[in-house]
């Protein structure tokens, strides 16, 4: 179960004595995280911190991430980036380790415009090159006759 827990607050400034706590509640399940990843398009993966037979780069995860760091991201080349959240229990120790896997489709698409324009830049100057040395042979060969 997922639980978040905020301060009622006697005013819109979030000052003042506290009046009470707002508690909602979350089954998170496999059908949950699937939902999720559905909604979200991208692959999300949920492992509890003290497992046994976490997988190894939840293991990295996990001993990289401190109290203070929470995330974690880590760039796969050119296929992908990887993220990882830790998230704290209501004692605010770990509890689970959320893995978020996003394809560099942005990344990918630079890439091949960048290759276009390259393309494009040297097929102009060829063209150009060529243009220009024709002109210059056709000058040169009218002032020899």
């Amino acid at each position: 179960m997922l639980i978040s827990s905020r301060p009622i607050l006697p005013s819109k400034e979030d000052r003042g004595s506290i009046r009470g706590s707002f508690i909602v509640g979350r089954l998170l399940n496999a059908g949950e995280v699937a939902q999720l990843s559905r909604i979200a398009r991208l692959p999300i993966d949920l492992q509890a911190v003290n497992d046994p037979n976490l997988p190894p780069d939840f293991q990295m995860a996990r001993a990289a991430l401190s109290r203070q760091d929470s995330f974690l991201f880590q760039n796969q080349g050119d296929r992908a980036i990887t993220d990882y959240a830790l998230i704290k229990d209501i004692y605010n120790q770990p509890a689970l380790l959320l893995r978020v896997v996003m394809p560099r489709d942005i990344y990918k698409q630079g890439q091949r415009s960048f290759l276009y324009l390259i393309s494009a830049v040297i097929l102009a100057g060829l063209i150009f090159g060529l243009v220009t040395l024709l002109l210059l042979q056709r000058l040169v060969l009218s002032r020899v006759a």
